[in-house]
């Protein structure tokens, strides 16, 4: 269950019967990217996302698709993806 008051997002963990439980407390870089966990964008659309809220140049888009990536795994290693997940992150090279 996820709660909002506008800066911040509230994950509660819950189960059948039981009062739900506050796991975390996200700011807006955290919302950003777990608001776009929907099965629908990549690491590298959520990283993309993350450097337009934060303001950062989009020559950092390889950290930050780290990052993203980082913390999608927390999530699933707390149990707080709803299914598993699965991720690629490529790495193009490039010659001159």
């Amino acid at each position: 269950m996820i709660k909002s008051d506008g800066d911040y997002v509230e994950i509660y963990r819950t189960r059948q019967g039981a009062v739900p439980v506050l796991v975390g407390r996200l700011n807006r870089a955290g919302r950003t990217i777990v608001e776009g966990l929907d099965g629908k964008h990549t690491i590298e659309d959520l990283a993309r996302d993350l450097l337009a809220v934060s303001g950062r140049p989009p020559q950092s888009a390889e950290s930050a698709a780290g990052t993203v990536a980082a913390f999608v795994a927390e999530l699933a290693a707390a149990g707080l993806l709803a299914t598993p997940f699965y991720a690629t992150i490529e790495r193009a090279e490039f010659t001159a």
